[in-house]
């Protein structure tokens, strides 16, 4: 954890991206852990505070850590009530993390040495 703790030392300044730059959403695949315990990590090692929130869109219960314009989610990945996956091209994770602040956080690589159970899926980038 403090390695994790070291890559983020330079990264996370508070700062966001400005309007006209790139944005990088990316998507982490994690489990068998719980869903607390899976809030509990990142909090500990990314710094976002996560809130519990009841949406029957999102799967049941889940956590968000929402600041203009950012926002890491951490939701069950469970198919919804017609059989259909959010993210239907990795069923296999039983919790998916969606993060937006990732531009602050550590690179894929580093990420997964620092923290092994979450497992990098993809990136997004979005031109401002």
């Amino acid at each position: 954890m403090l390695r994790l703790i070291g890559l983020l030392q330079d990264r996370w300044t508070g700062a966001v991206p400005e309007a006209n730059e790139p944005r990088r959403y990316d998507l982490y695949g994690c489990g068998p852990d719980s869903l607390d315990e899976i809030g509990q990590l990142i909090e500990s090692g990314l710094g976002p505070v996560l809130k519990e929130h009841d949406s029957s869109y999102m799967g049941g219960i889940y956590l968000r850590a929402a600041g203009p314009p950012e926002e890491t989610q951490v939701v069950p990945h469970e198919p919804d009530d017609e059989g259909f996956y959010h993210e239907d091209d990795v069923t296999e994770w039983l919790f998916m993390v969606q993060a937006s602040v990732s531009h602050r956080w550590p690179e894929p690589e580093e990420l997964r040495e620092a923290m092994p159970s979450l497992v990098h899926l993809r990136t997004q980038v979005i031109e401002g």
